[in-house]
C-alpha cells in the first residue's frame, strides 16, 4: 500500500473524530498523518502531555517553541508553499491563529471540532516536505 493510500485511510478514519487537546488537535493530527506515511512520529514527545489550550500554550512556552519550530525541527527548513504536495505538513491560518495540517491537493486537512475539516491551500503560510 502506498503512503498516499495510508494517508487517505488515516483521514477517512478521523473524519468524525472530535477535537481533543493532547490527543486529536491540529499538531497531533499532522503528526499522525506523517506517522502513517513514514513511520516517524514527530508528535511523540507532546502526545498526552496537555489536556487544554492553556496547558498546550504553557508547554510551548516552557519549551521555548512554536508549531512552526516543531515542524522545522522535524522536517528542516520550510519550502515554498508552491512546492507542497499531498502528504506534506502545512502551517495555515485558521481564522483564530495558526494551525498545522496536511496537504491533500488544493486543500489542507486538519482536525476540527467534530472531525476532519478542509481549508483552502491559499491559507497556507508555510510548509514542509515530509518525504524528500
Amino acid at each position: 500500500m502506498s503512503r498516499y493510500d495510508r494517508l487517505n485511510r488515516f483521514i477517512e478514519s478521523r473524519k468524525n473524530t472530535d477535537f481533543e487537546w493532547g490527543v486529536n488537535d491540529c499538531a497531533l493530527f499532522a503528526a499522525d498523518a506523517v506517522k502513517v506515511q513514514t513511520g516517524a512520529d514527530f508528535g511523540s514527545e507532546w502526545r498526552g502531555n496537555y489536556e487544554t489550550a492553556l496547558e498546550c500554550s504553557r508547554l510551548l512556552n516552557e519549551r521555548k517553541t512554536s508549531l512552526e519550530q516543531i515542524a522545522t525541527d522535524a522536517f528542516g527548513e520550510p519550502v515554498s508553499v508552491k512546492l507542497l504536495k499531498r502528504g506534506d505538513v502545512c502551517l495555515f491560518d485558521n481564522g483564530d491563529g495558526l494551525s498545522l495540517g496536511v496537504c491533500v491537493g488544493v486543500k489542507i486537512a486538519s482536525t476540527g471540532k467534530t472531525g476532519v475539516e478542509y481549508v483552502d491551500m491559499k491559507n497556507c503560510v508555510k510548509g514542509w516536505n515530509v518525504c524528500k
